[in-house]
């Protein structure tokens, strides 16, 4: 009897079967273009980013001398970070992939760099010469719980600091997206959930993203979330170059395998630190 399922021999090695596209893995949604970052690119040189405190004035009598009203300058400088990764495929595996895998690969691939690049500048990693401070790097302010007055005190502190003009709005971790939609703002006086129906928080956009700085101890899940209002236009973030992807047929030909390999160079920093406000919520 010949069978679909029978042992080998019998029809069942007849049966031909039929691979689906290579489903490409789920990745952080990023958001930094979105919110409207400033993006440089084709840079060479170094960057320096002037900011200056403001010239003040004073009353003062009819003939006493004026006093000196200068403020202060100071800069920061911007310089090329590598963010990089390789990948290698063995030369069989090419020559009998029908799935257009490395394609996919090299799509893949460059994916991973826009993602680890929007993680850096949203963690809370330490300083390191060889990468961008994240805006939670050095943050040290203790959580605070998730609340109406919590979330308007963010706005304040920009508007505070004369920085709520711009690209304005805030970008959270997905987590307290999620707390924010089922948390009532107050028991009285403001009505409804902290995030209103349209996906804005007070009327700002509210972004979200996986790539957010969040905070947990030891062997235990995240139980602290970063949450950042400010402008975003204040965000400067430099690109050297093009994104390099390179294929390497040559270096590892005695083992059969190629390589691919991506190199970029970037830095991020935002204009005025006073631009941005934030805090870990639980």
């Amino acid at each position: 009897n010949f069978t679909a399922t029978g042992s080998a021999g019998t029809g069942s090695d007849l049966i031909e079967t039929d691979f689906l596209d290579i489903l490409t893995p789920l990745r952080d949604r990023l958001v930094l273009t979105q919110a409207g970052a400033t993006m440089m690119t084709g840079l060479t040189g170094n960057i320096d980013v002037s900011d200056y405190s403001g010239s003040t004035s004073d009353w003062a009598g009819e003939n006493a001398a004026a006093a000196d009203g200068g403020g202060t300058f100071s800069h920061k400088t911007m310089s090329p970070k590598r963010l990089t990764s390789k990948l290698m495929i063995s030369r069989q595996l090419l020559i009998q992939d029908s799935l257009s895998v490395e394609n996919m690969l090299r799509a893949d691939l460059i994916a991973s760099v826009i993602s680890k690049l929007e993680a850096t500048i949203l963690g809370n990693h330490a300083h390191a010469e060889t990468k961008p401070d994240g805006l939670f790097t050095g943050f040290a302010e203790e959580a605070i719980a998730m609340d109406w007055d919590k979330v308007v005190d963010l706005e304040t502190a920009a508007d505070l600091a004369n920085a709520l003009t711009g690209n304005i709005g805030y970008i959270m971790h997905t987590s307290l997206r999620g707390k924010a939609k089922k948390t009532v703002k107050k028991s009285q006086g403001a009505v409804g959930f902290i995030l209103e129906q349209d996906g804005t928080l007070n009327g700002y956009q509210a972004s979200r993203t996986n790539a957010v700085a969040n905070k947990a101890a030891a062997g235990e899940d995240p139980a602290e979330y970063g949450i950042v209002f400010g402008n975003w236009a204040d965000l400067l973030i430099g690109q050297w170059g093009a994104l390099d992807l390179m294929v390497d047929p040559y270096t590892k030909a005695d083992e059969a395998f190629v390589r691919i390999i991506v190199n970029s160079y970037w830095d991020a920093t935002p204009r005025r630190n006073v631009s941005f406000s934030k805090a870990l919520m639980n």
